[in-house]
């Protein structure tokens, strides 16, 4: 529905950026669904996602049970290009940062990665799904970065259940300390456009509106 509503061809894009396993992010067989698909390039789609998560997908097809065919058929639609934490990357034709979430998933040692994507008209984003609470490595890997936009989580918007600083996902007064933590390293500043993104709709919220003094 996202790619019709952009008027766009996500069978037509050749590569595509996985923050991490969970499957409302990584879904094999809707990525399959490229060979069904009227109107599309000839080549196979490029995902790009930690070297943990490719492991685990490898391992989870080598474990199903496919016939020969299909095994093909996977190989043929679909390339795991794997990515270590803190790198810089020329991806799709993007200069791209893999900041390391505070969020695991399936596969062994695998955190979510967020990525930091140079856009071609100079500006600077963050897609930042699932991320928890930034580890501390992970604020000193931003320290010296600004953005233009930050699309940051707040999957559990008005719980109140969980820690000051939870792992796996924020909610609105955690997604407010980290856009304080941010802005007080220069992250993000006053001409930043930030957007809350992954809110649970079974939290009660349709649209929330806030001001970080």
């Amino acid at each position: 529905m996202q790619a019709l509503n952009a008027h766009t061809d996500m069978y037509g894009r050749g590569t595509g950026l996985v923050t991490h396993t969970h499957a409302d992010h990584f879904n094999l067989p809707a990525l399959l669904e490229k060979n069904d698909a009227t109107r599309t390039n000839a080549k196979p789609l490029a995902i790009a996602l930690s070297a943990s998560a490719q492991e685990y997908i490898e391992g989870t097809i080598a474990h199903l049970a496919l016939s020969s065919g299909n095994t093909s058929r996977i190989k043929k639609l679909i390339e795991l290009q794997p990515l270590d934490y803190f790198k810089e990357y020329e991806i799709g034709g993007f200069s791209v940062r893999t900041v390391k979430a505070n969020h695991t998933a399936h596969g062994v040692d695998e955190y979510a990665i967020n990525y930091l994507i140079n856009l071609h008209n100079g500006r600077l984003l963050l897609y930042a799904c699932d991320t928890g609470y930034y580890s501390e490595e992970t604020w000193e890997y931003l320290k010296g970065s600004r953005v233009d936009t930050l699309i940051l989580e707040c999957t559990y918007a008005g719980r109140t259940d969980q820690a000051e600083f939870p792992r796996d996902h924020l909610d609105l007064l955690s997604y407010a300390k980290m856009l304080k933590r941010m802005s007080d390293i220069g992250f993000i500043d006053d001409r930043s456009t930030v957007y809350a993104n992954h809110i649970n709709p079974h939290q009660g919220f349709i649209t929330t509106r806030f001001r970080i003094a």
